[in-house]
């Protein structure tokens, strides 16, 4: 049973190039759900966060308006899987599906997708552009969840994700870095010049004195841009700031229906031009806000926030 459910699984173009080992973690993932004829597999406006592959029999997907008259859209038969945005975002189902035979779905939850990624990160998947998008807003970090610093509650999926803009880390580090080289260069040049070339060990401890708290330094800012975070989720809007005096994070968390507004602006004439910027959020009752600087393209924080909370709202109608 379970070679028979690798072999249907691995000639699905979704996961054709996995590897064996890869290929047996997501068959057991892969829940079946059995449906008999005329079952409703789920109803427009249902929530959704998972991938359906039909295994065996027939669904046929239809669009239900206000008088509950259904036209029929299209079918799913075996072999047939949709959709695999739902593993990367919650949605909402456009259609109602229901089952023409009695047949078997595997379905394959987001969160055991993502658990998924994180086990194998180097895992080839034939995604849609779509789901694709949702995965490079930076949900997957160097192989790892990001989850993991967030602490998500179930069903919780991260949407967007920024740092700092590398412009910052280059001005900040360019003058440590230069003066880590030049200043025991000089120094060298100097104790040569005193004392001759004779005392190795003396220029070295120079060239040491002169470079590693620059060194030092640059590792210090290094630490300070590499840990800042900014985050939206189906439910947060969270900030991770690193704090270098003490070497701790400090983390905000705003739950997304307490957002009142998200405002980007570009506050110089540089920042304009690097396309650089600042976000403010305000809550409903002002207790609090929240200000992330020096991002790019800043006005895509705002984007990701409108679209998540329309669809959180769509989720509440439904």
């Amino acid at each position: 049973m379970q070679q028979d459910k690798l072999d249907f699984l691995s000639q699905l173009p979704i996961f054709a190039s996995l590897t064996r080992p890869q290929l047996l973690a997501v068959a057991q993932i892969c829940q079946p759900f059995e449906f008999k004829r005329g079952n409703i597999i789920a109803h427009k406006g249902d929530h959704v966060d998972q991938l359906h592959i039909v295994r065996s029999g027939r669904l046929e997907a239809f669009d239900v308006d206000e008088n509950e008259i259904a036209t029929y859209l299209k079918h799913y038969e075996a072999g047939d899987y949709f959709e695999d945005i739902w593993l990367c975002a919650a949605n909402t189902h456009p259609t109602t599906i229901r089952a023409a035979t009695n047949g078997v779905l595997y379905l394959l939850q987001s969160d055991d997708f993502f658990d998924f990624l994180e086990d194998y990160p180097r895992a080839t998947l034939d995604l849609s552009e779509e789901a694709w998008d949702e995965l490079d807003r930076g949900r997957i970090v160097d192989g790892a969840s990001t989850s993991r610093h967030l602490a998500l509650l179930p069903g919780e999926v991260i949407e967007y994700e920024t740092r700092r803009t590398p412009l910052l880390l280059i001005f900040e580090l360019a003058v440590p870095l230069l003066l880590a080289v030049v200043i025991p260069t000089i120094l060298v040049i100097i104790l040569r010049a005193g004392i001759g070339a004779g005392r190795l060990w003396v220029q070295i401890i120079a060239a040491l004195l002169g470079s590693v708290p620059l060194l030092l330094f640059s590792v210090y800012r290094y630490l300070d841009w590499a840990n800042d975070y900014l985050w939206i989720t189906t439910k947060h809007l969270v900030r991770r700031e690193f704090d270098l005096r003490t070497f701790s994070v400090q983390m905000e968390k705003i739950p997304i229906n307490r957002v009142q507004s998200i405002r980007s602006v570009k506050p110089t004439i540089l920042e304009t031009f690097l396309g650089l910027g600042t976000v403010h959020v305000t809550t409903a009752s002002h207790e609090k806000g929240l200000t992330f600087d020096k991002i790019s393209n800043p006005s895509e924080v705002e984007t990701v926030y409108n679209k998540v909370r329309s669809r959180e709202k769509m989720l509440d109608a439904g």
